[in-house]
């Protein structure tokens, strides 16, 4: 009996050292100990090799169910699908999957792909049809284009694709057959209300956005994609009402103005964005770099080197850039990265950018 009395006493001090409550009282209240630490902020940046801060701000093209060596021999931080119009929804699954396994370095890739419905949808089979933006915006009630939104995100979710280039949010012209089908008005704020609603059913399951094309495509006649136009000003309202809404903002190779090169590589042209970008969190990304707007311009390294340095986040390479071609801007970049100190400034504020986000999420 002794040894259980000596225990019993024993567990009794430890109790009132701890400041348990026995019976519902407290015996002893333990004093709050606030220990103040300097925060220390954490640098994304640190441990990433020059090799790996060049591929998170390049886009690379994965052409139907090509391997995933590219998006290894880049570190890309980011693919595009294309010409995948023929795969079913399992094969999409699977492909990303495979992509998503090559990325280097445990930093997380993005993929993209152009779903804006009507006459640009790479995703078919087990995929919805998706209504043109035209006809959503004419014909469907708000909550009909929500729920459009949604259903096209929980469908791109369940294969693993992140985000979306679009919606397209440049105003509807009928003179010009560049975008036919895909605007929604020729009214900035029925743009900005109904594809806001189409953005929000997209976010709500769990997609990135990125709005297009900056500076805006309406008031042009001449596609991006066969040749250099130009455009007299930027569509600004329209963009600055979605800031807070979307994820990015794709600017395309129009000139702005009497200028002769693209508004991609013209800080005058993305100047805008890079103000607003310190106040709202959001990416720029330059609309696919082998377009004829550009090329005709510029040599590959050239263009790509200028889009970075006029504030541009991402490099977006589409279908007709081979692989080859990709891997030669990469390298490039890489060696410059090593001689530009401007080039590598720029370079590690907008990995640092996109790193915020592939951390703490998107919109």
């Amino acid at each position: 009996m002794k040894g259980w009395s000596g225990a019993l006493i024993l567990v009794m001090v430890l109790l009132v050292v701890l400041g348990v409550v026995v019976t519902g009282y407290v015996l002893w209240e333990k004093e709050e100990v606030v220990v103040e630490v300097e925060p220390q902020e954490l640098d994304l940046l640190d441990g990433m090799s020059v090799e790996e801060k060049v591929g998170q701000v390049m886009s690379v093209a994965v052409v139907g169910t090509e391997s995933a060596s590219l998006v290894r021999e880049t570190h890309a931080g980011m693919v595009g699908l294309f010409e995948v119009e023929d795969m079913d929804a399992g094969e999409v699954g699977e492909l990303v999957t495979e992509l998503k396994r090559a990325a280097i370095g445990g930093v997380r890739l993005w993929v993209f792909v152009d779903q804006e419905g009507g006459p640009v949808q790479r995703l078919n089979e087990g995929f919805s049809e998706i209504p043109s933006l035209e006809e959503l915006c004419d014909e469907y009630e708000t909550d009909g284009v929500f729920q459009w939104g949604r259903r096209v995100g929980r469908e791109l979710v369940n294969v693993g694709v992140d985000g979306v280039w679009g919606p397209v949010v440049d105003r509807t012209n009928k003179e010009s057959r560049v975008l036919s089908g895909r605007t929604c008005s020729e009214n900035a704020s029925v743009i900005v209300e109904r594809v806001g609603v189409l953005i929000g059913g997209l976010k709500e399951a769990g997609v990135m956005t990125v709005v297009k094309h900056y500076p805006g495509l309406g008031a042009t006649e001449v596609d991006p994609h066969d040749g250099f136009g130009q455009v007299e000003e930027i569509d600004w309202e329209v963009y600055e009402s979605l800031l807070d809404e979307v994820d990015g903002v794709m600017v395309t190779h129009v000139g702005l103005g009497n200028e002769e090169l693209p508004c991609t590589v013209s800080r005058m042209c993305v100047g805008p964005l890079v103000a607003k970008r310190g106040e709202r969190e959001f990416l720029v990304m330059a609309d696919a770099m082998e377009m004829a707007g550009v090329s005709e311009k510029l040599s590959d390294v050239e263009a790509a080197y200028l889009v970075l340095l006029s504030g541009v986040d991402v490099l977006v390479y589409g279908k007709d850039a081979d692989a080859a071609r990709q891997l030669e801007v990469y390298r490039e970049l890489v060696r410059l990265y090593g001689e530009d100190e401007l080039l590598a400034k720029r370079v590690d504020e907008s990995v640092r950018r996109i790193m915020e986000v592939k951390v703490n999420g998107g919109k």
